[in-house]
């Protein structure tokens, strides 16, 4: 019997997805033009992520197959936009306010390394579940590590973009 099915990772994604996101938004204290860039950049990051996925599957790199026919994919990338291209654009502003393009370049590189850990590292579980099947070999993980890089580029851009550089923000939530 799987650990996981794909009704209950709905459900934990839909409740921890908002959580992190806005316990992300209180202690970075992100002004509200900051938290709906973030939004945004949650979305950016959903879109990147559900397009890789749709490169992946056409050419065997990874897949969902317990959701496999169900439609029930799709509601992943909500959770995954909110926790990695929201929350996670918020703790990269942060970073990036602090340290510039530095920070910015070893943001990206430690939430691709995440990233990778993530999915590689949990395979068990996910494997077990089949919620994510990696295909044997190094493309799948150097896809996936560009998947992330790419991915937290684009939020970080969007969060810009909509909300100004990070060294434009007052210290207070305003």
């Amino acid at each position: 019997m799987p650990i996981l099915d794909p009704k209950t990772t709905l459900w934990i994604g839909a409740m921890v997805g908002p959580a992190l996101f806005a316990l992300a938004a209180y202690f970075t204290r992100a002004s509200l033009r900051r938290t709906w860039a973030a939004l945004a950049s949650a979305a950016a990051f959903g879109l990147g992520n559900a397009l890789w996925d749709q490169l992946a599957f056409v050419n065997g790199w990874w897949s969902y197959p317990a959701f496999a026919g169900s439609g029930l994919v799709w509601f992943l990338y909500l959770p995954a936009g909110l926790v990695a291209g929201g929350a996670a654009a918020l703790v990269g502003w942060r970073v990036i306010r602090r340290y510039g393009a530095r920070g910015l370049v070893v943001f990206l590189m430690l939430w691709t390394l995440w990233g990778v850990l993530h999915d590689f590292g949990g395979g068990a579980l996910f494997q077990s579940s089949n919620l994510l099947v990696f295909a044997a070999g190094p493309i799948p993980m150097i896809m996936d590590a560009i998947l992330y890089a790419s991915c937290a580029a684009v939020s970080q851009l969007t969060l810009r973009l909509i909300a100004g550089p990070a060294s434009g923000d007052a210290l207070s939530r305003s």
